[in-house]
């Protein structure tokens, strides 16, 4: 009966339609490390764009920090580059810095020269300058710098030169001291470590010679206690712990979690890693998994660290080769963890694939090799690739191309099943938020059951899993639980398996001898 009194007609719509639910995103990367530049422990998203990561955690280079190398790998994986990563970066300029004194440069081609750190501060040249100075004529030599003091001349070879008069067309070295300014003599690119020389106008000689002095950002004075992070008394959170509210911040939750280069080192026999300890947790909360490196020593010290763990890791062994990104034709380390991450959130956007599908089997893109030799033969029980995945730890192989090759979490659960009942479990949850505080009665339950029971058909239509349905159990929702504002659904599905052993059964046989001779 309507509480509203009306002499007439009206129309009250009855939402009694089943709910859609609709499956979380499962391919977020939340990952912690050290940048050069950039926001400090502070979530901050990137979905694939290269031009975004360099303009805000510095360019790829062979410096140390991690966040550059993961998300130019994490871009490579997969048949595009739509990565969604969640971004902590711990390093603090303010903290974790070091200073470089004395180091000498020249300045060469476009009147530049590079220091040998990148992400610098406070840079100051010394006064001392020498450089390289050609006389066209006899007796004449180019103008010098204004305010030069304690000028020496020498031939190429050293040989003192006592005055112009006496110089002849040639080369010389010119030494001289000068009061120099950044923005008149020079300018900083701080991000990538050069310095550039104006054309006109600079006290520095073209192609000169200089000791700079500066202080840089360093990667190695991150610590494990920085990466693993800590709530302070305002509730400001850092390292691992800032990963539990990015959802507020970013409006995504990271699913799939690592902290490159403090991951893949064993204490001691009988301590475990704690930043390893720490992404469990992190996991467990988020409800996703991590992603470890291993020491990158001998298949047997993978697996004594793997065996630490029992969780949501996924452990890889040995670390990858990839080229250096100074252009030098070099070869640097590229860690396993990041790979793994890469490679798992490029199967779960795929359009044919998703987070029910395991990422081993699958291209590894953007590596030239690895670290350490594993062997692999397919059917062979004895090869090192083997024994790393019977002690659930994921190795690599080449077959035509590098390829993943490992299903199981550190606890020996296929991840595929893993993930898949992570996401159900999350996407049936947050997907009733409608029908918290709304009153208990036989459509409200038959609305809740029916549209779990459509969202696991739908499921099981796109081959996620293999079949589910809901109920209502009379005998747990008693009067009692009712009344009590309490409600029990229930419901099962039938995750994937992931083929992980092919036995083929082959039978040689005299019975097609007789097709011999039909004619």
């Amino acid at each position: 009966m309507s509480l509203q009194f009306l002499h007439g007609v009206d129309t009250i719509e009855v939402n009694d339609e089943t709910r859609v639910i609709r499956t979380a995103k499962s391919s977020v990367i939340g990952i912690v490390g050290t940048a050069g530049q950039g926001p400090i422990n502070t979530a901050t998203l990137l979905t694939g764009s290269t031009r975004a990561a360099t303009s805000t955690f510095g360019p790829l280079r062979d410096n140390g920090f991690t966040i550059p190398q993961a998300l130019d790998s994490f871009f490579k994986q997969g048949d595009n580059s739509g990565a969604t990563v969640v971004v902590i970066n711990v390093c603090d300029p303010a903290v974790h810095n070091a200073d470089e004194v004395d180091d000498v440069v020249t300045f060469g081609v476009g009147n530049t020269a590079k220091l040998s750190r990148q992400h610098i501060s406070m840079v100051a040249l010394d006064a001392a300058i020498s450089g390289p100075v050609t006389a066209t004529v006899a007796g004449a030599l180019p103008t010098l710098p204004v305010g030069c003091t304690d000028i020496v001349l020498t031939t190429v070879a050293g040989a003192p030169v006592l005055a112009a008069a006496v110089v002849l067309g040639g080369k010389y070295i010119l030494s001289y001291s000068a009061t120099l300014i950044e923005g008149a003599d020079f300018t900083v690119d701080v991000s990538n470590g050069v310095l550039t020389r104006p054309v006109d106008g600079s006290s520095i000689i073209p192609k000169a010679t200089v000791s700079a002095s500066y202080t840089y950002v360093d990667a190695s004075a991150v610590t494990e206690s920085d990466i693993i992070g800590m709530v302070d008394e305002l509730g400001n959170t850092s390292g691992i712990k800032a990963l539990y509210g990015a959802k507020a911040k970013v409006f995504v939750q990271p699913r799939i979690l690592l902290a490159p280069k403090f991951t893949g080192t064993k204490p001691t026999l009988v301590t475990r890693n704690a930043v390893v300890t720490e992404l469990e947790v992190a996991a467990l909360k988020l409800g996703g998994i991590y992603c470890a490196d291993c020491p990158d020593t001998s298949k047997e010290a993978a697996v004594a660290h793997r065996s630490d763990f029992g969780g949501l890791g996924y452990f890889h062994y040995p670390d990858f080769l990839t080229l250096s990104p100074e252009g030098d034709g070099t070869y640097t380390t590229l860690l396993a963890s990041v790979i793994l991450a890469g490679v798992m959130a490029a199967v779960d956007r795929s359009a044919t694939e998703g987070f029910h599908v395991s990422p081993s089997n699958h291209t590894i893109n953007g590596v030239l090799g690895l670290t350490k030799d594993v062997d692999f033969n397919i059917n062979d029980s004895e090869t090192a690739a083997n024994y790393l995945n019977a002690n659930f730890v994921a190795t690599s192989i080449h077959v035509d191309n590098f390829l993943l090759w490992g299903n199981r979490l550190a606890n020996g659960e296929f991840i595929n099943r893993r993930r898949t009942a992570q996401m159900v479990n999350e996407s049936i949850l947050y997907a009733h938020l409608w029908a918290v505080d709304r009153n208990i009665g036989k459509g409200y339950v038959e609305q809740v059951v029916n549209g779990v029971k459509e969202y696991l058909r739908q499921l099981k239509n796109r081959e996620v899993i293999l079949g589910g349905t809901a109920w209502a159990d009379k005998e747990i929702n008693t009067p009692s639980v009712i009344g009590n504002g309490e409600l029990f659904i229930d419901y099962d599905f039938g995750g994937p398996t992931p083929a992980e052993h092919i036995h083929f059964r082959a039978h040689l046989t005299d019975k097609y001898v007789a097709a011999i001779f039909d004619i």
